[in-house]
């Protein structure tokens, strides 16, 4: 149960980091 959690808690945090790379590369990309 606790490695589910702890999965789920790195799933969230990678999705951030890469929402925010995705939105830099859009703003620096300016496409």
């Amino acid at each position: 149960m606790k490695r589910k959690h702890v999965s789920h808690y790195f799933a969230g945090i990678i999705k951030t980091i890469g929402d925010r790379l995705w939105m830099h590369n859009i703003t620096v990309c300016n496409c």
